[in-house]
């Protein structure tokens, strides 16, 4: 039982670390566009909500590539639940009132991007033979 217990908290930890890994790539983008911008004196709407959408599509396919190279190789589901989770938390922070699909379009958008960004990010090459849940030769 505790090996199972074990293997959960190792998945856990390792979305932990996908989402760490986004959310440090989002700010250092937000650190850089700002930067850039305000050295560029341009401070319109419209640069702000392009910013915002660049950031959070980078953020999420840098992390996504960090998460499926580095972290947990080859697994795609790890970066999905961490970007849906940041999505979660993001949507449930700033959305209130009568926001329409604007929650669910959020969540699946983060979803979809992480999910293509995991797949695209993929090794074509054969994983490790070793696992760190393996508990004997097998």
């Amino acid at each position: 039982m505790g090996i199972f217990i074990a293997a959960y908290l190792a998945h856990a930890a390792r979305v932990a670390f996908a989402a760490g890994a986004m959310i440090a790539v989002g700010g250092a983008l937000w650190l850089a566009i700002g930067v850039l911008t305000a050295l560029a004196g341009v401070q319109s709407g419209g640069v702000v909500l392009a910013s915002v959408a660049v950031i959070a599509l980078v953020s999420i396919a840098a992390g996504s590539f960090i998460s499926v190279r580095y972290i947990t190789p080859n697994a795609v589901l790890h970066p999905v639940i961490a970007a849906v989770s940041i999505a979660l938390l993001f949507v449930s922070l700033t959305a209130s009132g009568d926001t329409g699909s604007f929650p669910v379009l959020a969540l699946a958008g983060a979803g979809v991007v992480a999910a293509i960004a995991a797949f695209a990010s993929r090794s074509s090459k054969a994983p490790p033979n070793t696992s760190l849940e393996r508990t004997r030769d097998e």
